[in-house]
């Protein structure tokens, strides 16, 4: 793209780092509540455990906001800076 503004070249980089990290923050979030209710179920069911652990709980409302918030930050800085230090050329 010669004579192409910066942004119009740098603008789709940064879409696909948004969307990786939103979707890779969401991946996260439903593996982190797939495995609590599984050791949950586990842990409710066996008398020992329950006295280790006596309750699991899950990821809050904030908590998983702020876990896809960070995922979106690290996936769109992480396609800002690659974009930009090639676009210093």
């Amino acid at each position: 793209l010669v004579g192409a503004q910066d942004s119009f070249i740098e603008m789709p980089y940064l879409i696909e780092g948004f969307v990786q990290g939103f979707s890779g923050a969401l991946i996260a979030l439903f593996f982190t509540k797939f495995a609590t209710w599984i050791f949950a179920d586990v842990i409710s069911k066996s008398d020992v455990l329950t006295l280790i652990v006596p309750e699991i709980s899950g990821l809050s409302w904030l908590s998983g906001f702020i876990v896809i918030l960070v995922g979106i930050s690290v996936g769109t800085l992480g396609s800002f800076v690659s974009v930009r230090r090639y676009l210093k050329v």
